[in-house]
């Protein structure tokens, strides 16, 4: 599955490079357990930057460690911007949290990459349980929808309405 994985991004990479570039293909989001591919691809030997086209990867609900994740999507944040959601009250990752403790997607420790920036959505009291939070009815929630409306068409994410918990590194979406 990992070769597989490089394979889409090398075809995505080599048709930029061979293009004016891929005016369409802004952000890349990935869900609850893909993070676990896109991590296993970025930490292997075929990883040679091939998602330096996009303008956002978002590592949504990540199904990962959360300790040493930094390690690895520290290496996805060439030329784009790489963000990250989380929920404490996710219940699906609260499910793997059994097995597999502190998953990134539904922690607020671990966040320690000065690169990444981390988006808590767990105050808004539509997000509680949720596990896709770019639908309703989170994105009831004004911040969250022009969140994601953001994310989705490649643009920067303004955070200066948001607060910023230097604590924990991380941006309150409430």
């Amino acid at each position: 599955m990992y070769d597989s994985f490089r394979k889409i991004f090398d075809k995505f990479s080599d048709y930029h490079s061979s293009t004016v570039g891929l005016n369409n293909i802004k952000s890349l989001i990935v869900h609850s357990l893909g993070n676990y591919l896109l991590q296993s691809f970025v930490s292997g030997l075929g990883y040679e930057h091939q998602v330096r086209f996009l303008n956002n990867i978002l590592l949504h609900q990540a199904d990962v460690d959360s300790v040493n994740h930094d390690k690895w999507a520290d290496f996805l944040t060439n030329n784009c911007r790489v963000l990250a959601t989380i929920n404490e009250t996710d219940d699906i990752l609260d499910y793997s949290d059994i097995i597999n403790p502190d998953r990134l997607g539904n922690t607020l420790e671990n966040l320690n990459s000065n690169i990444i920036k981390y988006f808590n959505f767990g105050r808004i009291p539509d997000a509680n349980d949720e596990h896709r939070l770019w639908i309703s009815p989170t994105i009831n929630n004004d911040n969250a929808n022009t969140f994601f409306a953001s994310v989705f068409t490649g643009k920067k994410v303004k955070t200066g309405h948001l607060e910023f918990d230097s604590k924990r590194n991380c941006f309150h979406v409430e």
